[in-house]
């Protein structure tokens, strides 16, 4: 609990010194559009190895019992506080890093989980029900000082073929349908586009309003 009302006061603060501060605010209150839920079969996931290479930098595998082995710098606080609140429950993370110093990381339930593990609170709001040798990543995070430079590819990319190498089947996830950069790296990786939601978040609470059957 601690850690989730750190990150938010953080999150707080950084919005606040955006410059397009306003509509991010706005869209604390309310925010109405598409999302699109996807699968990626990870049995014919390709390593990553020489995108890392070029950037120079490394994909670690963070969980509970070896954070304390890396002493990780992240670029903004509220990152380092939703890390921590992940950890307490239990998620593991992929995390590219480079001299310590975190670029982005995203997050999943550990491989093996139980069911009641596995389930997410955007299961039903996706109209998703991933199995048992299933994996669900969230909360994808780029370093916003170094987007533009490549790092979403090796990131999810070497966390899909990670979790393949793990012994999982599927990878899910979603994106936003006006996010083109998210877009583009999804289909980049040759996820399957699952049919769209619209919905309406309002203070927090999200509505779904319909699913689009095309992909």
């Amino acid at each position: 609990m601690i850690y989730d009302l750190l990150a938010k006061a953080c999150q707080v603060v950084e919005i606040l010194r955006e410059k397009d501060r306003l509509r991010r605010v706005s869209q604390c209150f309310y925010w109405c559009g598409e999302m699109v839920p996807v699968e990626r079969d990870l049995s014919s996931v390709s390593p990553v190895d020489a995108l890392l290479r070029k950037l120079n930098a490394e994909l670690i595998r963070l969980s509970p019992d070896n954070y304390r082995d890396y002493h990780l710098t992240y670029p903004i606080r509220s990152r380092r506080y939703k890390a921590l609140r992940y950890l307490s429950k239990g998620y593991h993370s992929f995390t590219l890093i480079r001299d310590n110093e975190v670029l982005g990381d995203v997050w999943h339930a550990r491989v093996g989980a139980t069911r009641a593990e596995l389930t997410h609170r955007d299961f039903n709001v996706l109209g998703i029900s991933p199995g048992e040798k299933d994996v669900y990543l969230f909360d994808m995070f780029i370093d916003p000082n170094r987007r533009g430079q490549s790092l979403a590819l090796p990131l999810l990319g070497g966390a899909l073929y990670g979790l393949g190498q793990a012994g999982c089947a599927k990878g899910y996830g979603f994106f936003k349908a006006d996010n083109i950069p998210a877009l583009w790296v999804h289909r980049m990786l040759k996820y399957k586009e699952l049919p769209r939601v619209r919905i309406e978040r309002i203070l927090g609470v999200t509505r779904v309003l319909a699913r689009n059957p095309k992909t």
